[in-house]
């Protein structure tokens, strides 16, 4: 597994999807920090262009992260049935598990990189633009980030596994969609009627990492702050990865390639 690790490595840091990945995503968050210093340099009363309101947008709304790992999983991996990257690493001798398992590695890595550098920008876009003091927030969202990773790791792998076994991707992309987002925003809408879907929807972590979090112009308040909300991230988030790796191991192994 090894190999394909590096091989995977090599081919993925030797392409350009993941640098425009990045890019983009820096480039979006530049601009809109960008956006927010405009507009209150022609307008001194302009409420949000603050630090404070541009970091709590994405501290009170860190499944991005979701997104944005699934966002790259697809761009890295979304054609290799066309292309026949799976058929020539079998006919190889590699292992349909050690392929998931390997591409699960590989992929985490690189979106960790990828996150680094995103961050960098926006944080830094957002000190030198707007205005306000930078530690609170910054803080603020260096713990958000931090607590909610192992779930976005899930979501990677949940990713990974889909698009290895379906080989429509718009089936992949619904199969994926529903687990992470369509059911969790379901129980939740139930949970507004029935106690034990609320119950349930709160251990989702689209749904306690949205609902369980406050930012807003006067500050944030994460639930990661608390013991209790820092242990429900970890144990959503490592529970999601059990779950779906040995998922995704078990429909692998019966895929056709």
């Amino acid at each position: 597994m090894l190999n394909f690790i590096k091989s995977e490595w090599y081919r993925i840091t030797h392409s350009r999807e993941i640098y425009v990945i990045t890019a983009i995503m820096c480039g979006l968050t530049f601009l809109f920090n960008m956006i927010l210093a405009v507009f209150s340099a022609a307008d001194k009363n302009f409420p949000y262009g603050t630090v404070n309101f541009s970091l709590n947008m994405v501290i009170g709304d860190t499944p991005w992260l979701f997104v944005a790992g699934g966002i790259i999983v697809w761009r890295l991996f979304a054609e290799e049935h066309e292309i026949g990257t799976l058929k020539n690493a079998v006919a190889y001798g590699i292992s349909r598990q050690n392929i998931f398992l390997g591409k699960c590695a590989v992929c985490i890595a690189v979106s960790v990189l990828s996150l680094v550098m995103v961050f960098v920008v926006y944080a830094g876009s957002a000190c030198l633009l707007l205005e306000g003091p930078m530690e609170g927030p910054l803080g603020e969202l260096i713990s958000g980030i931090g607590a909610s990773l192992l779930c976005a790791f899930s979501a990677v792998i949940l990713a990974i596994g889909v698009l290895q076994y379906y080989r429509k991707q718009s089936t992949a992309f619904g199969v994926w969609f529903c687990i992470i987002i369509g059911i969790p925003t379901v129980f939740a809408f139930g949970g507004m009627k029935f106690d034990i879907l609320r119950k349930i929807a709160m251990w989702m972590p689209w749904n306690f990492l949205r609902l369980e979090t406050v930012a807003n112009m006067s500050g944030s308040l994460g639930m990661w702050r608390t013991q209790e909300g820092l242990i429900k991230c970890i144990a959503a988030g490592i529970a999601g990865i059990v779950i779906f790796t040995f998922a995704g191991i078990a429909v692998c192994r019966k895929q056709e390639v």
